[in-house]
């Protein structure tokens, strides 16, 4: 059944059906998800330990105790306290360190400039399969909804149940466009073979 599948592996039309449901479901893990992966961050509901289980080290511990003190671990919600918005605003920062943190990242969708990236940063070369600078775009992708086919509700919700994810983004894109200057690598490189 799907329940047990999870709703990445729905059809499209099942997918579509379930979409209003999974996102006002207040366990929807999907929430910035990338924030949350790269503090090690985990809500305690996710893992079914009161305790918070967070599966960090000490000197990482330490760092989020400097950070963001003792506030609570919390999904977001309609009316979200205070602290767990401050809670959320520790997190970007220390997703922000840990991203920083990274010698080589590339952006899905940039693929070429990507690869063109880790060349430049790690002197080795990429063997260029047939196809041109298309080959393997979009291979990773699923047909999902898409944003202009969400009501305003709806694309407001995902905002906000993933602020820091979409702000952690810009971030990594302003390092990867720095990264890129700073190896010479131009915005317009193609991977032609």
């Amino acid at each position: 059944p799907l329940a047990t599948r999870g709703i990445d592996h729905a059809a499209k039309s099942d997918y579509d059906l379930l979409f209003p449901h999974w996102l006002s479901c207040p366990k929807n893990v999907a929430a910035d998800r990338q924030t949350r992966s790269l503090t090690h961050d985990a809500w305690p509901v996710v893992v079914g330990s009161a305790s918070g289980y967070r599966g960090i080290g000490r000197g990482e511990r330490r760092l989020e105790r400097a950070v963001c003190g003792r506030l609570p671990v919390l999904a977001p919600t309609a009316n979200d306290s205070a602290a767990a918005r401050r809670r959320r605003d520790c997190l970007w920062l220390l997703a922000r360190h840990a991203l920083l943190q990274f010698d080589y990242f590339g952006i899905n969708e940039q693929r070429c400039l990507s690869e063109k990236l880790f060349e430049a940063q790690f002197g080795l070369r990429f063997g260029r399969a047939g196809g041109g600078a298309a080959a393997g775009e979009g291979a990773h992708r699923v047909a999902k909804l898409q944003m202009e086919e969400l009501t305003e509700p709806q694309r407001q919700r995902i905002a906000r149940l993933n602020r820091n994810d979409i702000l952690l983004y810009r971030e990594a894109l302003r390092i990867f466009r720095w990264r890129l200057r700073l190896y010479g690598v131009p915005e317009n490189a193609t991977c032609d073979a």
